[in-house]
This record gives structure tokens, sequence and C-alpha cells, in this order.
């Protein structure tokens, strides 16, 4: 697995009437939980899930029967694609995110350069993931590439095998101040 410097997502952006070209890069990545961070948030939504009535892509995601996966902390501590991985719940949204989202959740949603949003992935997308966080990167780098951003290519996977030589370097390795980093 090859870690990524920040500038591994950008597009070039054309002004109409303009000659000037500017390059939009990435800024955060999110997923956003079809859930509420706080207890009750959380204690609703294991009953939801435990009777049948509903659950939420994006935690089949990111996290297992008892945790969360190891796949996905590797994806978080390492910053994928050059930039922060945040997973936040649909009350910790701040109002620009929130209104961009709709209430499309659970999602995907990408920071740009210039603070705007967009919505990359919307539910059914998520659900096609059936819960590997694999599924959930190549979808996102889909979706990049949709809206006209050049992914590097090297940046674009962790594999599981890549897991235990990925901790153990992280455990190593001294943090470089260009790693885009989550603290946890």
């Amino acid at each position: 697995m090859t870690l990524c410097s920040k500038q591994q997502v950008w597009k070039e952006v054309e002004k109409p009437m303009e000659v000037e070209r500017r390059t939009v890069s990435l800024k955060a990545l999110y997923i956003v939980y079809d859930a509420d961070g706080t207890v009750a948030g959380e204690l609703l939504y294991l009953l939801r899930k435990w009777f049948g009535k509903g659950h939420c892509a994006a935690c089949d995601i990111t996290h297992g029967p008892r945790k969360v996966k190891p796949e996905w902390t590797i994806l978080q501590r390492t910053g994928w694609l050059g930039v922060p991985l945040f997973n936040i719940h649909r009350d910790e949204m701040e109002p620009k995110l929130r209104s961009t989202v709709s209430c499309a959740l659970p999602c995907v949603a990408a920071l740009v350069d210039n603070g705007d949003y967009l919505l990359l992935l919307q539910p059914n997308d998520l659900e096609s993931c059936e819960g590997q966080v694999s599924r959930l990167q190549e979808k996102i780098v889909e979706a990049l590439k949709d809206f006209g951003f050049q992914v590097n290519e090297s940046c674009t996977t962790v594999e599981k095998s890549d897991l235990s030589d990925t901790c153990s370097t992280m455990l190593e390795r001294p943090k470089d101040e260009d790693d885009a980093v989550v603290p946890l």
C-alpha cells in the first residue's frame, strides 16, 4: 500500500468567459450515518436494527458485529486519497453539509478547497457496497471521476493483506507533516 500526499485528487476548472484555469482539490471525505450520535440515538439505532426495522448501510461498511472494521481504521489513519476521512452522524453535520446532503442518508460527501460540498454517494450506492470497505473505495473513486476529478490510481485501495504490514509500519514510521491523519 502506498501512503498518499495531500494532492492526490484534483480537477482543473475553466471559468467561462475567462482564460484562467484553476485547480480544485479535494480536502476531506465524509461518510454520514443515518443515526444520531447521542447515547439515545445509538440505542435507538441498535433497537431498530435488532428488531429488523431498519439499518444504516454506512454503519454496515465501517463497523463489524462488535467493533470498527480494521480496514476502515487504516483508511482513516492513513488519510486515504491524501485527505482526511471522517465518519459523522446526521446530528453532527454542519449546516452547509446538511443542505448539500438534504435527506439522502446515509451518504458520502466530499469537501473541496473552496468550502463547497459534493454529494458523492447516496443511500442506494452505499447499500450496493454490501458492507465492504473495498467496494466503498471503488464507488468513491468512480464518483470523484464522474465529477471530473483526477485520481492518482496508486492511492485508491487498501487490501486486507496489507493491514498487518500497514499497522506495524504506522506504529514504526514517524508522522510526516504532509500526512493527512484523522485524530482519533
